[in-house]
This record gives structure tokens, C-alpha cells and sequence, in this order.
């Protein structure tokens, strides 16, 4: 809360349970901690399902992806080709939901009700807390990603490697507002969910895909739909939409 209050923001991956975090099979989906907490960026994951492009074949990099291809929810696959580029859907294993504990805050309000005005398949009643903080805010690419580490190449995946994208991303972010304000972005969240009603362009809406955990018979788990969801949150960032809209936010308060 201090550092937020102080303009700091954290990211924080939204862990990779799927619904209800792992073999916790009480009635309750309870999404995994800090992520639930209010004061942080959660960070779901996403992955390419139809793909429109694989790395070239022979490269170490394909090579690597071919050997390494573990989908962190158990279990290694190899698959035909090392996707590039793709429709993304959303990970059976990307945790979300609501949280037990904190409220909800007022910037996610209008997105979250939203959500459960239309979504279809909730899980029943008494299984979630519908007025509690909602997660995760967004998302990005968490499986079979390749990075470069020392020289060398190597393979990860999961939450974990969804937010330091997200965390990379906002870097830029911040760059731009300093070049053309000269101030920062200051606490990241509220500024999302903002430029996700102001601005079609700057996420990528991911519709396909549930995080339902199979542990979870009766409650089951989310289905990613058009807005935000419990899955994928706000979405997966268009960067360049991105940096235009902090650039016109500042053009306006000039």
C-alpha cells in the first residue's frame, strides 16, 4: 500500500493453479496471494492457439523450444513447430478469480461488472465473492518462451514469466511519459483499466480459453470472454496503441 501510494507499481504473476490455485478443493475459489492483493498488477498468461508462424526450423532457438516445451501444469510436448505468431488463447493453468479478503477497487468496477453481467457458465453461487478484488488485471504469452540468458538461450513459461513482460513493457511506458511530460506513470493499475475503456487498440482481447481447475468439481473455474475476464483480465498489450495513447493523455493536459 505504501509504495503504491508512493507511485510504485508491482507486478505480481497470477499464479499457475488455474481456478482456485491447484488441489485446494474447497467450495470457495480462493486465487492465490499477493496477486489478490489491490495494490499490485496481476499478470495472467496466455499462449498461441491457431499459430500463424513458427521460428525457422534448424535455428538454436527452435531447437531449443522443440526440447523444452513443458507446459508448467504438467507433462512435455513436442510440438510440430515453435510458434511466433498466433491467435492467442488463454492457459487451463493461469490462476484468477476473487479474492476472499479485499475489496474491490473502484478503477475495476465498471470492467468487473461487466464480466458478470454477460459471462455465461459462472461458477455457482457461493462459490466466488462477487464484490471482492478481481484478477487478474492483464496478461501475456506464458508458454514455450525463449530468452536470452548470457549468451545462451533458454526456454521458460508460466505466470512467472508472463508478468516480467508486462513489467518490461510498463518500462517503456514510463519512458515516454518522462520524454514527453516529464513526469512518470505513477501507480500502473488505475491507468490500465482507463486506457482499456479509452482505447480499442490497446489491448488484444482474448475470448478463448478456461482456467477451470479439474480439482474444482463443483465450482469449476472461468471462461475467457470479450473484456475483461478472471482469466486473462484486461487482455494482452498492443505497445505501440499504448505508447500513442500516453502520449495524446499528455498532449491533453498540456
Amino acid at each position: 500500500m505504501g509504495l503504491g501510494a508512493r507511485g510504485t507499481s508491482i507486478f505480481v504473476a497470477s499464479g499457475d493453479g488455474g481456478a482456485g490455485e491447484s488441489r485446494n478443493t474447497s467450495t470457495l475459489l480462493d486465487p492465490e496471494y499477493p496477486a489478490t492483493s489491490p495494490f499490485v498488477t496481476a499478470v495472467g498468461a496466455t499462449e498461441f492457439g491457431k499459430v500463424d508462424s513458427v521460428l525457422p526450423a534448424g535455428t538454436p532457438a527452435a531447437k531449443l523450444c522443440l526440447n523444452q516445451s513443458c507446459h508448467p501444469a504438467g507433462g512435455c510436448s513436442k510440438p510440430a513447430g515453435c510458434p511466433a505468431s498466433g491467435e492467442e488463447i488463454a492457459v487451463g493453468f493461469s490462476g484468477g478469480g476473487f479474492s476472499q479478503t479485499f475489496d474491490q477497487p473502484k478503477h475495476q468496477k465498471k470492467a468487473v461488472q461487466q464480466f458478470l453481467r454477460t459471462a455465461k457458465d459462472l461458477p455457482p453461487q457461493g462459490c466466488f465473492l462477487p464484490q471482492k478484488r478481481a484478477m487478474p488485471d492483464v496478461a501475456a504469452l506464458g508458454v514455450r518462451l525463449l530468452v536470452r540468458i548470457e549468451q545462451r538461450w533458454e526456454g521458460v513459461g508460466g505466470t512467472s514469466a508472463s508478468s516480467p513482460i508486462i513489467g518490461g513493457i510498463t518500462s517503456r511506458l514510463v519512458e515516454k511519459s518522462i520524454a514527453v511530460s516529464g513526469k512518470p506513470l505513477g501507480l500502473l493499475t488505475p491507468l490500465l483499466y482507463k486506457m482499456h475503456a479509452d482505447c480499442a487498440d490497446c489491448f488484444t482481447d482474448i475470448v478463448k480459453g478456461t482456467n477451470a481447475n479439474p480439482y474444482h468439481t463443483a465450482c469449476k473455474g472461468w471462461n475467457a470472454i470479450k473484456g475483461w475476464d478472471p482469466v486473462t483480465g484486461l487482455g494482452t498489450p498492443n505497445v505501440g496503441a499504448m505508447l500513442e495513447y500516453i502520449e495524446q493523455m499528455h498532449s491533453k493536459e498540456m
